[in-house]
């Protein structure tokens, strides 16, 4: 047993050297790592009260989207009820406006032809051809 603890010790030096150099180089990751970690606590709670300062207005904000959304519903259910009632109207409207759009071009063009019906009530007599 003496032997082997005499052969081995070298290398459980060697061991016992390198955990040590390790055990003080983790000193010093953690002790640097105390800022860091402060930091982020920081970080944490501010991020977590302005996730507080936030978010009750913000739920009040989404219960009032809700009641508008469903607002819009109903008024665009009443509007299409109403477009549905006022079908045979509105296509009797587009009719008669197609109808007043076409007579406006008649006159438009009977006026481009014969301007003078503006002033006289009579067209004038043709002129007659001397022979």
């Amino acid at each position: 047993m003496n032997n082997l603890v005499e052969k081995q010790s070298p290398k459980i030096d060697e061991i016992t050297t390198q955990v040590s150099s390790l055990a003080k180089r983790l000193d010093s990751v953690a002790g640097s790592l105390g800022p860091f970690i402060a930091n982020a606590d920081r970080t944490v709670t501010n991020v977590s009260a302005t996730l507080d300062a936030v978010r009750d207005p913000a739920k009040k904000d989404l219960v009032e989207l809700e009641g508008t959304v469903q607002q819009a519903r109903v008024l665009l259910g009443s509007m299409q009820d109403l477009v549905r009632a006022n079908d045979a109207n509105i296509g009797d409207t587009v009719q008669n406006l197609r109808s007043a759009s076409e007579n406006l071009q008649d006159v438009t063009e009977s006026l481009r032809q014969r301007p003078w019906s503006l002033v006289r009530i009579k067209q004038p007599l043709d002129r007659k051809v001397p022979k």
